[in-house]
């Protein structure tokens, strides 16, 4: 039973201001290295299609807000209908508009009212340190909710927003703050991986997602995956997800790429099933 950590939510409609129907030009580099735009023509029934025909059985889907002019409670919306729908495939993450925080934090807990169980946060697209005190009430009610915060980590192909807000540090400060709240790093902080290593290490209330990245570079020499790959397998076995960022990554070369990594058969199991089991158990007790 495979369980996905974060795969995203596909645009509700297509042919309204919820996103530009271009890319702006700065953010052309990420159709040059992950092809961004299919999530443009993403749909729900490929999302479910591909998910039955690689065996994935549960996923955590997220609303992510990445432009100005996207309207966080659409988005969180089309998560609940969809989680509404698939109860037993889908526990769904909510996103805010930061600009006005006490709305951003009423729409958090009116969504966990709702039944979605975590947060998604995008601060470098925001071009906002993830330690800005403007995010900490939402840091806050997360923690009192019990739920997780996933935020963005490492390399951002935008040509706009600086990778200053990007670095993994800034979780670990997060963590010292609220030391109850459970934080998920999505795409595993490369290239800071032993920074990001240090921090997982550190805080166990820490986990680092593989989401958006091709699974055969952590054993490729030199990658800069080294240390996750050594001490994912023994200390920080329990705190790492696979995740594809569907459909930014497909299910079937993500899952055949971890498959052939030269990694433990219980790291396997671990990463991909065990650990994603684990906090959807925990989430769906909330």
């Amino acid at each position: 039973m495979i369980v996905d950590a974060r795969v995203r939510v596909t645009l509700p409609d297509r042919n309204s201001d919820l996103r530009p129907l271009e890319l702006p030009s700065y953010m052309e580099q990420y159709n040059q290295v992950i092809q961004y735009g299919d999530h443009y023509r993403a749909t729900d029934e490929n999302l479910m299609d591909e998910m039955r025909n690689n065996d994935v059985a549960r996923a955590f889907l997220h609303a992510e807000r990445e432009f100005p002019e996207e309207d966080a409670h659409r988005l969180n919306e089309h998560v609940l209908e969809l989680q509404m729908r698939h109860p037993d495939t889908f526990i769904g993450f909510a996103t805010v508009n930061t600009s006005r925080i006490r709305s951003a934090v009423a729409e958090l807990r009116r969504t966990y009212e709702l039944g979605l169980r975590g947060l998604n946060l995008q601060p470098c697209f925001l071009e906002m340190e993830p330690v800005d005190r403007h995010l900490y009430p939402l840091y806050a009610e997360a923690e009192a909710l019990g739920i997780p915060v996933a935020l963005h980590t490492g390399i951002n192909y935008s040509r706009r927003h600086s990778l200053n807000y990007d670095h993994p540090l800034y979780l670990d400060t997060i963590a010292c703050d609220f030391p109850d709240l459970t934080i998920i790093a999505c795409h595993g902080a490369w290239p800071w991986v032993a920074d990001m290593v240090a921090i997982a290490r550190k805080h166990p209330t820490v986990y680092i997602e593989l989401g958006g990245l091709a699974p055969k570079y952590l054993a490729v020499p030199g990658s800069g995956w080294e240390m996750l790959l050594h001490f994912g397998q023994n200390v920080l076995r329990e705190q790492v997800l696979f995740a594809t960022d569907w459909p930014i990554m497909s299910f079937g070369r993500a899952i055949a790429e971890m498959q052939n990594l030269p990694i433990t058969a219980a790291t396997k199991e671990a990463w991909m099933q065990l650990n994603g089991a684990r906090l959807w158990d925990r989430l769906q007790a909330r």
